[in-house]
């Protein structure tokens, strides 16, 4: 529902922490099934009954939380509005709140005062250092791991691919990474927005060789996703170029 109502389509689903265009992220790895059947069979099983107000309830205690995110970003809050009509349905009782940018910062996120957020991650695909996010010494308020994620093994491997320049242990280190993360699941991952570009056939990258001659190359989308991560090496012509074989 997400997808196509609030992207219009324009996504996919995410697995992890890593986009499944790098090879940082594992493709064995598949999303988490939508199933509010199963969702109950598991709370059900871990003791929550429902009430006569049709509210999940455990010794005496109502199941409840709330989700914030920053006000003005009208993409998560629809995300919100989704996902506590579909937790209402399971019996959960959520309440949502947008606020302020900075206030949404200083008095949520920057704190780690809070029950659940929508947020969302851009850039770093090209590098796969994932220690101020996942890093256990990184749970302090200000920095990375709002979440206050722990895991000896998480630490371990985001130490190691940190420091290894070998490319293919790296990604056989992130693989690793991917999996425990989605195993663990400190956060929900939901999608990865899938952003149409389109730009005139005229343009094309400029690059020269060793003898300083320039040969266009066309434009076509890095590991990263970014295709605008080499914009100041672009040319418009007057006609489209040809391009080398």
């Amino acid at each position: 529902s997400i997808i196509r109502y609030v992207l219009s389509g324009e996504g996919k689903r995410s697995t992890g922490p890593y986009y499944s265009i790098t090879p940082y992220a594992d493709p064995e790895t598949k999303p988490l099934p939508y199933d509010p059947k199963g969702a109950l069979e598991l709370l059900e099983a871990a003791g929550w009954r429902k009430n006569a107000a049709g509210k999940l309830e455990k010794d005496g205690k109502v199941f409840a939380f709330t989700l914030v995110t920053n006000a003005g970003n009208q993409q998560r809050k629809a995300i919100m509005i989704i996902a506590q009509q579909a937790w209402l349905a399971l019996g959960i009782d959520v309440k949502i709140q947008d606020f302020e940018w900075t206030v949404f910062l200083e008095d949520f996120v920057e704190t780690n005062h809070f029950d659940a957020i929508v947020m969302g991650w851009g850039g770093g695909a090209i590098n796969p250092d994932g220690y101020m996010f996942w890093h256990s010494s990184q749970t302090h308020h200000y920095e990375s791991n709002h979440v206050g994620y722990q895991s000896a093994a998480a630490d371990e491997l985001v130490s190691k691919i940190r420091t290894i320049y070998d490319e293919q242990e790296q990604i056989r280190l992130t693989l690793q990474l991917h999996r425990l993360i989605v195993e663990d699941q400190p956060y929900t991952f939901i999608y990865e927005r899938l952003i149409p570009y389109v730009y005139d056939s005229r343009t094309a990258i400029i690059e020269r060789d060793a003898a300083g001659r320039e040969h266009p190359r066309q434009i076509t989308v890095p590991p990263s996703g970014d295709v605008l991560h080499s914009f100041r090496s672009w040319r418009k012509f007057a006609s489209a170029p040809e391009y080398a074989r």
